[in-house]
């Protein structure tokens, strides 16, 4: 991803060299932001596999109560991802607006797992290097949805511009 987002933006820069008129170079200026955010969104997801990776090799096990809340904010995130890559391709404004609602959810999950695994941690449910990993995952997983909404923000910018000529940095 890094060497696309690489050779995607460099393209995508040299376009703006040339006279491809304002509609275009906002179009532009839309793809770089937006790569920029998947090349992110890939990045936290290597984070997550790479935390996978050290507990399988190291036996660290989450309890199962982490699992259980583990695979909650992981099924949100899935849901978020897919509507702000359909979002994206699509250019679908109306699926754009329900990204951010959704992504405000996930950050109230984030923290409200937290804090339940504080509770465990202070309990002696949770050995502390479970509740790391744990507390690393999650962190990977909101901030995944914040480049979805990202994403989706473009979007709705975008069109925006388009239809009233409303500038946002982005789009600008």
């Amino acid at each position: 991803m890094d060497r696309f987002e690489t050779g995607m933006g460099n393209y995508l820069v040299k376009l703006t060299s040339i006279d491809i008129g304002e509609n275009n170079n906002k179009a532009v200026t839309e793809m770089l932001y937006s790569i920029g955010d998947f090349e992110r969104i890939s990045d936290h997801a290597v984070n997550i596999a790479e935390v996978a990776l050290y507990n399988y090799e190291n036996e660290i096990t989450l309890s199962s109560e982490a699992m259980k809340e583990y695979g909650i904010i992981q099924k949100a995130v899935e849901e978020i991802l897919e509507m702000a890559v359909e979002t994206y391709t699509e250019r679908d404004v109306r699926k754009a607006l329900s990204v951010e609602p959704l992504e405000q959810v996930i950050d109230n999950i984030h923290y409200k797992l937290k804090d339940k695994h504080i509770e465990r941690l202070c309990d002696g449910k949770c050995s502390v290097q479970a509740g790391i990993s744990f507390v690393e995952l999650l962190t990977n997983f909101e901030r995944i949805s914040d480049h979805c909404s990202n994403i989706a923000l473009y979007v709705i910018q975008k069109q925006l511009w388009k239809r009233y000529r409303i500038k946002f940095p982005c789009a600008s």
